[in-house]
């Protein structure tokens, strides 16, 4: 689990470090009166690995999964909905004069 927890911490620093590194290359280009199309393409890939790599530390120090179940008082019982919500009209009336000839 710790080393989860560095490899979290490690994409952090490396996003920390592109967004200091695109605030400084704007500090630059403001300096020299350069036009700023974009950050750096070190910047871009800063980015991307930082982000990879926090995503796939989350992903590996997420607990598993546990299957959904309803509790045993909704096991048997209907689902009572109000008239307004008994729709029954939709896309499937209109389908089925098309194919019904199939």
């Amino acid at each position: 689990m710790a080393i989860l927890n560095f490899i979290n911490i490690l994409g952090f620093i490396i996003l920390i470090h592109a967004a200091y590194s695109a605030a400084h290359y704007k500090g630059l280009a403001s300096e020299f009166n350069a036009t700023m199309e974009g950050p750096p393409l070190d910047v871009i890939v800063e980015v991307a690995v930082g982000f990879s790599i926090v995503m796939f530390g989350s992903l590996l120090s997420s607990p598993t999964l546990r299957p959904v179940k309803g509790g045993y008082d909704t096991m048997n019982k209907s689902l009572n909905l109000p008239p307004e919500f008994a729709s029954f009209t939709h896309r499937g009336q209109a389908l089925r004069s098309r194919y019904s000839s199939l």
